[in-house]
């Protein structure tokens, strides 16, 4: 109980006692960007260091992914083979949606009624 008011006053104590010399700034920028003469631009120190670390920290977590992935395919087709299955493609074809052959026809047709249309509307 004896200890409250001590300890309140040591802390009005320093609160009194602080200069605006210790909140001074120091002239170091934690993220800046400034444009370079060339069109470019300049990261500072620290920013650069923040990038580097992230990308240390996320490129092996991506490593890991990729590596998963390309065992599983590996494995896939190790099964596959040793099942005795072969990689089978099989083409499908449907008569009568492919116009791509008559496309220049058909639009020769379509320019030839498109104009008639805009000459009788012209005039």
């Amino acid at each position: 109980m004896k200890r409250t008011p001590l300890l309140t006053l040591t802390l009005l104590g320093l609160l009194l006692c602080a200069t605006p010399s210790w909140a001074r700034d120091l002239g170091i920028t934690a993220l800046k960007m400034t444009a370079s003469p060339d069109g470019g631009q300049e990261y500072s120190v620290t920013l650069q260091i923040l990038i580097i670390m992230t990308a240390l920290t996320l490129l092996p977590a991506l490593l890991m992914m990729m590596t998963a992935f390309t065992r599983i395919i590996i494995v896939f087709s190790i099964l596959r083979q040793a099942l005795g299955l072969h990689r089978q493609t099989i083409f499908v074809t449907f008569g009568g949606w492919d116009h791509h052959g008559e496309l220049l026809n058909t639009q020769a047709g379509m320019l030839n009624t498109l104009n008639t249309a805009l000459t009788a509307f012209l005039r």
